[in-house]
């Protein structure tokens, strides 16, 4: 995870986040990922956001967004095998 919430996990001073967001680096089955968060936001009171990039992109390090996610606190979540990308 990765934002605003991510920020005030790692005990970063601000508002309460509105948003969860959530970014997934790799390829897995789009369908079976937005069946399980499916009805997140409304038990975690807010809304989720879910971003998917490639590994490659992940990897990117002229890219403007990944940059930007990479410079912010990050909430990893182990809920798989890894890609070794995501070793980074």
């Amino acid at each position: 995870m990765h934002g605003s919430w991510a920020a005030r996990f790692h005990g970063e001073l601000g508002e309460s986040p509105g948003d969860v967001d959530v970014l997934i680096a790799g390829q897995p089955d789009r369908g079976a990922v937005d069946a399980a968060l499916d009805g997140m936001g409304g038990q975690l009171g807010r809304e989720v956001n879910v971003t998917y990039v490639s590994p490659q992109l992940w990897a990117d390090t002229d890219d403007s967004f990944v940059t930007t996610v990479r410079s912010r606190p990050l909430v990893e979540l182990d809920v798989g095998p890894k890609a070794e990308v995501m070793a980074s």
